[in-house]
């Protein structure tokens, strides 16, 4: 009976034993793990920076080159409108002159 109640505190010794080692191996993993995650997650924030810098890089290239572009045809049609404008401003003062005319010889003759 004593050797039967030693093998099973043998027993219950082992079974805690084992226990303990496999939480702690478990401990070791999750710790392994939380520093390949962050260790990824820096890694990804940094591509992601990378990406983003390059992005606005581009996109100010291309906001020059179209800059470029528009510019010498805005001063082009620039040239081209103001003529046309000043004209127009000429013109609409003659038929605002023309059309205010009788309506002032209406109001001078009623006074």
């Amino acid at each position: 009976m004593k050797e039967a109640r030693a093998r099973l505190q043998d027993l219950g010794y082992v079974a805690v034993g084992v226990s303990l080692l496999s939480y702690q191996r478990a401990q070791m993993r999750r710790v392994a793990l939380q520093r390949r995650v962050s260790r990824n997650a820096r890694a990804a924030g940094d591509r992601f920076e990378q990406r983003a810098r390059e992005l606005q890089r581009n996109i100010e290239t291309a906001a020059r080159g179209v800059t470029s572009r528009v510019e010498p045809v805005l001063g082009d049609a620039r040239e081209r409108v103001a003529p046309a404008i000043s004209s127009m401003r000429s013109q609409m003062r003659q038929v605002i002159d023309l059309g205010s005319a009788p309506a002032r010889t209406f109001f001078r003759r009623n006074d």
